[in-house]
């Protein structure tokens, strides 16, 4: 039977390499191995379908029961003999589907934080460079520079002109954004488009774009349609103008302006700085009038300073004097007194001592003096000789317990094998697939997880 089937799966897989088929969505599932199982249904017929865990990530919107989608996928034949459809690509199918996408997407960026304000930045005034992103020969891209030269001439601009509508246009979308912004060489970028359906706005509501806008170190503007129209680009952008023309004009403010505006700042900066300067020479003026004349308080502090100089070497000279008389009167009494020859006699008169006290002892005292001080001895003798067969025994108690242990035994190459309560696996049909396995070699241990079955992926 095995081969039957792999024999069908064979010549299906072989066949059907790419299949597109619509239906309804039902039997939504995710088990723990993250793979998502579906059935895919109409009025008389219905398919299983899964879509591995790493295609996953292609995936726009959130799949669940009763939504009709188009899915491109290969058939194949489980081993248990199941028809089944190995999921490509899945897109819902209608314009309320698109809406759909559209508010799940949108909803998942604001649980990740990259659609609130206050993460929004604000462009230069007059960026040296500005990049676009659009297509090179849509009205948009002649309505965004007919605005910048007007607002500003001789604007720096860079062009990454890219496809913005059809299959494929998110991605290469999102490669344009990257690459203006890994460039250095612009300070801001506006991504615009002209009006259009839902459908031709849609590679602005991929999530791959929405990720390229956040990504960028320069703030971000978008301008894509018209005022009713908003996309995912638009959430995520730190600025959203309605129109391609209302975007260059939030990307640099008008020349003639900001001119005028500078020259009043200039003039208000100059009525000020003349107005400080006049009321601090006033001030100034004011306080030399009140000044004394600072040379004659010089004058004085140096008498009171020379004074207090010639009173302090005064009283240093006296207290130098204190100081030697004192030290004179040490000396001659350390003189008298000697401290060594007092150390000697003392040790000579302890010597005496000792002798005398030594005469006076009882010979029978001597004797157990000397019995005692050879039984001391003794007992350090038998303590050494105790404690070397003790180390002795315990290195060969060392030697024994080492060749006994498990770990010369890992030192040898082999490994020692727990599950997750701890017992040992002594035989591969204790274990199953994806179990958790503690492997203990030589020099630590590592947690292991076994393959699955071939009927689960």
């Amino acid at each position: 039977m095995q081969g039957l089937l792999r024999e069908l799966r064979g010549r299906l897989e072989g066949e059907f390499r790419h299949v597109l088929v619509t239906g309804e969505v039902s039997n939504v599932s995710i088990p723990r191995s993250g793979h998502l199982y579906f059935t895919l249904k109409e009025a008389q017929a219905q398919i299983r379908c899964v879509l591995w865990r790493d295609q996953q990530t292609r995936l726009r919107f959130q799949l669940k029961d009763g939504l009709t989608v188009l899915v491109r996928a290969k058939v194949t034949v489980f081993d248990r003999g199941d028809l089944s459809l190995n999921v490509l690509h899945v897109e819902p199918v209608g314009e309320g589907a698109l809406q759909q996408a559209f508010k799940d997407l949108a909803e998942k960026l604001r649980k990740e934080g990259l659609t609130d304000p206050a993460g929004k930045r604000s462009p230069l005034p007059f960026p040296k460079a500005i990049g676009i992103v659009t297509s090179r020969s849509g009205a948009a891209l002649q309505d965004v520079l007919r605005t910048l030269w007007r607002r500003h001439p001789g604007q720096a601009v860079v062009l990454a002109p890219t496809e913005v509508q059809g299959q494929g246009a998110a991605q290469k979308v999102a490669r344009a954004i990257a690459a203006l912004d890994a460039s250095g060489r612009v300070e801001v970028i506006l991504v615009v488009r002209g009006g259009g359906s839902l459908e031709d706005l849609w590679a602005f509501n991929e999530e791959e774009v929405a990720r390229a806008i956040v990504a960028c170190r320069v703030p971000v503007i978008t301008g894509i349609g018209h005022e009713s129209d908003t996309t995912i680009a638009d959430l995520v952008a730190d600025q959203r103008a309605s129109t391609p023309t209302g975007a260059a004009e939030r990307a640099v403010a008008e020349r003639h302006q900001a001119l005028l505006r500078l020259k009043e700042l200039r003039q208000r900066l100059s009525r000020g700085a003349r107005g400080a300067i006049q009321a601090r020479a006033r001030r100034l003026l004011l306080l030399e009038r009140r000044l004394p004349d600072p040379r004659a308080r010089l004058a004085r502090h140096a008498q009171l300073l020379d004074a207090l100089v010639q009173q302090a070497e005064r009283r240093l000279r006296a207290r130098l004097r204190t100081l030697s008389a004192r030290l004179r009167q040490a000396e001659t009494t350390l003189a008298r007194r000697r401290p060594d020859r007092l150390l000697a006699r003392r040790a000579e008169a302890l010597r005496r001592l000792e002798g005398q006290l030594h005469a006076t002892l009882p010979p029978r005292l001597r004797e157990s003096r000397e019995r005692l001080e050879q039984a001391i001895a003794a007992r350090d003798r038998r303590f050494l000789a105790r404690l070397v067969r003790g180390r002795h025994h315990l290195e060969k108690l060392a030697l024994g317990l080492e060749a006994r242990s498990p770990l010369a035994v890992l030192a040898r190459g082999y490994a020692l094998v727990t599950d997750e309560a701890g017992h040992v696996v002594r035989r591969a049909s204790e274990l199953g697939p994806e179990q958790r396995l503690q492997v203990r070699l030589q020099d630590g241990q590592r947690w292991v997880r076994t393959l699955p079955n071939e009927e689960e992926r």
